[in-house]
């Protein structure tokens, strides 16, 4: 089974954890989350017809897992947040429909335009096997499958975290390697001893 990363951008100051590889990578991170108690889904960002439906751009690599969804938290100007209940989310050109209970009319939702939109993080569906939130990963040691000590993980890149950066121990700040994240060079993520293993091959690490 291929892996992957899902990635939460957890606060309004990253649209997306995981961005795709470009020529030249550019780092992607999951900040903290702004309440402990709510994740990060998305941003409004217009509407679906005028039966009061929202747009969400999503915060995260795979929207799925949020289709399931039965409330949320609006996050609006100055702090002022508004409940409500959720009737129906699925994927609509590349964001998440949101419709809500009671919000029969485009009129209703249209003071929700540009507000931040929060879960319960028990409300995200489960990840299946071979696939790590990313906040997870940041922080874990890598050793090589020997046993010696490479660094730590400080981010990941792609669209679907292909590649694992590592800050080599000892190493100058900034100064990172890239691991390709599959089965065959990293054979153990171990979430619970927060550690990882990557196979030892010959200029990997150079």
């Amino acid at each position: 089974m291929e892996r992957r990363i899902e990635t939460l951008a957890t606060t309004c100051k990253s649209p997306l954890s995981i961005k795709p590889l470009p020529k030249n990578p550019t780092k992607a991170h999951s900040p903290g989350l702004p309440d402990a108690a709510l994740q990060h889904l998305g941003k409004v960002v217009g509407f679906f017809g005028l039966k009061g439906a929202l747009k969400i751009a999503a915060a995260t690599n795979n929207p799925s897992l949020f289709l399931n969804i039965q409330e949320v938290t609006f996050r609006l100007a100055a702090g002022k947040e508004e409940r409500a209940a959720v009737s129906n989310a699925r994927l609509k050109k590349q964001m998440i429909e949101l419709q809500l209970t009671n919000y029969p009319t485009r009129t209703s939702v249209e003071h929700l335009l540009h507000a931040q939109v929060l879960v319960e993080p028990s409300q995200i569906a489960a990840l299946a096997e071979n696939e790590w939130w990313l906040k997870d990963l940041i922080g874990m040691k890598v050793f090589t499958t020997d046993g010696n000590f490479i660094g730590t993980v400080c981010d990941a890149l792609g669209k679907d975290g292909q590649f694992l950066e590592i800050k080599r121990a000892g190493a100058e700040e900034g100064e990172t390697i890239l691991v390709p994240f599959v089965r065959q060079l990293v054979p153990v993520v171990d979430i619970k001893g927060g550690k990882i293993e990557v196979v030892d091959l010959p200029g990997l690490f150079d």
